[in-house]
């Protein structure tokens, strides 16, 4: 019994003292990411709580952060994330950043356009030469 009353103490010492010394970014970024928890689990829906898309995109972002900043990373995601495993909001950060950098731009529908330069050099050709038909307009292009 005194044995572990003394051990919550010198664990609360430990804590204290490290509390202390970290940055004030980390703390901010730590109580951010707690109160963002407390926040969906008093919504009224059932448990577990079913997140948003935003909601997971704010979690994993800040957990992201709290990694990054803190000098043991994964161990101050696992004192302060309390509903998910670090490991699953990690990936939902891994799955945002695969999104954001996979994502292909789609070409305007229909031809390229083309340069007025070669438009008027495809006029030309074709008012100066009448019985040329397009096979021939396009070959001479090729040859240019």
């Amino acid at each position: 019994m005194i044995f572990a009353t003394l051990a919550q103490l010198f664990a609360l010492l430990i804590d204290l003292v490290t509390c202390i010394w970290r940055a004030d970014r980390e703390k901010d970024v730590e109580i951010f990411l707690l109160r963002r928890q407390l926040a969906i689990l008093q919504r009224t829906q059932p448990r577990p709580p079913r997140l948003t898309r935003w909601e997971r995109l704010g979690l994993a972002v800040l957990a992201a952060k709290l990694s990054r900043l803190s000098a043991h990373g994964r161990q101050r995601l696992r004192e302060s994330l309390l509903l998910w495993k670090p490991e699953t909001v990690l990936g939902w950060h891994r799955a945002l950043v695969r999104r954001k950098w996979t994502f292909h731009h789609r070409r305007a529908p229909g031809r390229p356009p083309i340069t007025t330069e070669l438009e008027q050099l495809i006029l030309r050709l074709a008012a100066e030469n009448p019985r040329w038909g397009y096979s021939r307009l396009q070959g001479e292009h090729a040859l240019r």
